[in-house]
Formats: structure tokens, sequence, C-alpha cells
């Protein structure tokens, strides 16, 4: 046998095998020299794509084996026996693979060729993940895009969506490279990843956060401590009065409140320590998002209700010549006007109330001396009803 450039002539009962092999970009892979054992001489070359023209990769004669320096960029390439292993396997290295092993069978010197597909497999690099606008106004479309410097194909993407309330959320409507949404609202705001896989790995991007900007929404006043009628909040003199605002928006809306179309307070809650009946009126307050210039209003009426001077005025008077007794009550002023109602005594009585002042006719024959009669005073401002007793000493 002798050597042509570097490679054995072949016999004309040479044996020939192809195979295909996989590796991957950067770990290591064996190629083994077919079934040939302990070889005389094996031969290894390599061609890459496009090209006809093999060249030289590592030789040995069963003691010793010698590396080209020129295979330094399919990677670090070593011989043991007949299998060559590269390890720190390059893309460099995809291509064919021939291996040419001179043996002893039979007593008879023969040639095998054995030739190599080899495919480098490049895994998917960390994702990109990029948005048109990160912080669109709501209803524009927002168009997200996951891109990979490299990988080998065919690469799939899949969409990650990240909440405070829910958690991780696969985007199932998602797919390929782009996720759009056509009309971005507040429901889409959070922590957006993709991740790109192959049949190597898989990949995750950095967490990208999508801020919808909107708002504000119109504002609802609450009031507390929570009390209405028919045209409003209702407030008892002397409480304190708090008045909160909310109306959502991104970024927060600034609160500015009004009473009677004088402004009187910057801020979301308003607070009236000991709020007075001079401070009935209508409230209003004005929600503004400084981002967009957008702003948006919401009143309220607030009425006051305080309480009479003094106490109830009770008295019993005669009437009809002598003959009956009128019992008078009498408690004026305040708002609303304070209810009031003569009874007999606590569980039983005359409960028809008027306002301000009432007046009960009793007949002679019922009144005895030393009777006792009681005028009730209602008010949403008493925590209970205020008592005026009087008593009958002679009639």
């Amino acid at each position: 046998f002798t050597f042509l450039s570097g490679q054995l002539l072949p016999l004309e009962d040479a044996k020939y095998d192809e195979q295909v092999v996989t590796g991957v970009r950067d770990q290591s892979v064996l190629l083994t020299c077919g079934d040939v054992v302990s070889p005389i001489i094996v031969f290894w070359s390599f061609t890459r794509p496009g090209s006809f023209i093999p060249r030289a990769v590592a030789i040995s004669n069963g003691i010793d084996s010698k590396v080209e320096k020129s295979s330094v960029v399919l990677g670090d390439v070593t011989l043991r026996n007949s299998t060559l292993e590269i390890e720190n396997l390059q893309k460099a290295a995809e291509g064919q693979f021939m291996c040419q092993a001179m043996y002893e069978e039979e007593e008879e010197i023969k040639v095998a060729y054995f030739y190599i597909e080899l495919i480098v497999l490049v895994p998917v690099s960390k994702p990109f993940l990029q948005m048109n606008d990160s912080a669109p106004v709501e209803g524009m479309p927002v168009v997200m895009t996951c891109t990979v410097k490299e990988g080998t194909l065919p690469v799939e993407y899949s969409w990650q969506w990240y909440t405070n309330r829910d958690g991780m959320i696969a985007i199932i409507e998602a797919a390929g490279s782009l996720l759009n949404l056509t009309s971005a609202n507040r429901t889409h705001m959070g922590w957006y990843t993709c991740t790109a896989h192959n049949e190597v790995n898989s990949q995750t991007s950095d967490r990208m956060y999508l801020d919808v900007i909107y708002g504000p929404d119109e504002p609802v006043i609450s009031v507390e401590p929570f009390a209405i009628n028919q045209h409003g909040f209702l407030a008892n003199e002397q409480e304190e009065v708090i008045m909160t605002c909310l109306a959502p928006s991104n970024p927060p809306s600034h609160y500015i409140w009004f009473y009677n179309s004088s402004q009187v307070y910057s801020g979301q809650k308003y607070v009236i320590a000991r709020i007075s009946r001079t401070q009935t009126g209508i409230y209003t307050c004005l929600a503004q998002n400084l981002h967009l210039n957008t702003r948006t209003q919401t009143a309220i009426i607030l009425t006051v209700y305080y309480l009479p001077k003094g106490k109830p005025t009770c008295m019993p008077l005669p009437a009809a010549n002598f003959r009956d007794l009128a019992l008078h009550c009498l408690w004026q002023g305040g708002f609303p006007p304070v209810q009031l109602w003569w009874i007999k005594s606590r569980q039983e009585g005359n409960h028809t109330a008027t306002y301000s002042n009432v007046t009960q006719i009793q007949r002679g024959m019922d009144v005895r001396n030393g009777s006792s009669y009681i005028c009730l005073a209602s008010h949403p401002a008493l925590k209970e009803d205020t008592i005026c007793r009087t008593t009958v000493c002679e009639y």
C-alpha cells in the first residue's frame, strides 16, 4: 500500500459504509471508523459542504497518531485508536468525514472506507425581546418581537405573561416570534417573556414590562361616615368627615377638591375634622392624568345636619275652658327640624310625630293629679332621643 496526497490508495475489494451523525456545537462527538478492529493504519479526512477537495485531519499507524494543525477549526480533535473525538465542536465541522482504514484479515491486507455526514446543531441563543412601544396609550397597538442571534432551524417560540395576581400565564394564542396586541388595554399590563426552542435546547428572554397609560376614569367619591338622604350624602355637625376620591388611572390620578367651585384641597382624601353647618354644599373631585393631560370630575351634595339651640321645652296648659289639658312641646331650629311626639310612658302613648312643636289634648276626665307625660325629641344628630318630662300637679 502506498499514499497519494496523504490518502490510502483504494483496493478493488475495499469495504464501504456511510452514516449520518449529529453533534451539538461546543459539545463533543465521537466518529467511529466503522467496525474495523485493530487497524494497521487509519487516515481521517474532511470535506466541507460545496467543496470536492478533502483535507487531512488525522492519521495513526496503530502506535503513534498525528492531528493536522489545520483541524483546529473543527474543534479540539483527538485520534484514539481509530475513533476521532472532537470536543468543543464547531459549526465549521459540519460536512463529510472519511475514514480510510488498512487492516489485516485472514492474512490479507485490506482497506475499508467509511463516510460520515456530520450535522452540527447550534443551540438557540438567549432571545432578545423588543416592543415597539413599552408604554402605549390605551387603545394603541403594541407589537412584541422575539429574536435569537443563532440556533438551528426550525426555531419555535412561546410567550409568557406575568401578573402580580395570577403569576405566570402562557399566552396560547400567540404564535411565532411576534406577539401582536391590536388594541392594548390595562388588562394587558405586566411582565412579558418569550421562549425560543429547537431540537437542542430552549432559552427564555429577560422580562420586559408593558405599562399601558390610561385614564382617569370617572371619579367615584365615598364619604365616611356613610349616610345618605334623597339629595346625596349627609353628616352631622361636629363629626369628622372623610371624603375619598378614586379615579383609576396610569400613572395615578392627581386629585383636586372644590367646594362650591372654590379649590379647597389637593390630594385623594379630603378630611374635615369638625364639620359645621356652613360647610353644606357641593363638593367636586377633579382627577387629572398629568402624563396625558386628561381630566375627569364628579360632584356630590353634602348636607350637614345640626341641632337647635338649648333643649326641648314642654308644659301642660288648660284648654276648652279648663275642661281639658293641652300638652305643648317645642324645640325650634336645627336642620332638619326635630321630630316631637308625646307619650304617656316608654311603652305606650301616641307616637304620631310632628316637627318643631307638638300639642296634644288630653280629656279632663282622663287626667289625674300627679300624672306625668313625656315629650320625645328625635333628630339624626342625636345618638338617642331626648326626653322632656312634665307633671300635672293640679287640675
